[in-house]
């Protein structure tokens, strides 16, 4: 599985209840939906859910243990960020071929 890291603006609050303005910096291990039998009909690989690790930032979350709800909202910022992305990658490569014409 191929890795992928990117940096993510923190999605959480502060203690004081005020949002948090620093960044984390995210692993982010894309899921294998597995499969039922493998070759010659062996059995196949079960499933495995996408994951993220918080390998740093500027903010005092990097180093924080998250609770569950916490861990969901960064794993939910850094799948979005990382569609956005990849959407833009798709509009850059489809503009490039209008102008080639």
């Amino acid at each position: 599985m191929r890795q992928t890291t990117i940096r993510v603006s923190c999605p959480l609050t502060m203690p004081d209840g005020d949002g948090c303005e620093g960044e984390l910096e995210i692993q982010y291990t894309p899921g294998y939906p597995g499969r039922f039998y493998g070759r010659g009909g062996d059995p196949g690989d079960p499933p495995e859910p996408p994951e993220i690790e918080i390998v740093g930032g500027t903010c005092p979350h990097a180093t924080a243990d998250l609770t569950d709800a916490e861990y969901e909202r960064v794993f939910e910022t850094t799948e979005h960020e990382l569609g956005e992305r990849e959407q833009d990658a798709y509009d850059n490569r489809s503009r490039r071929g209008w102008e080639e014409d």
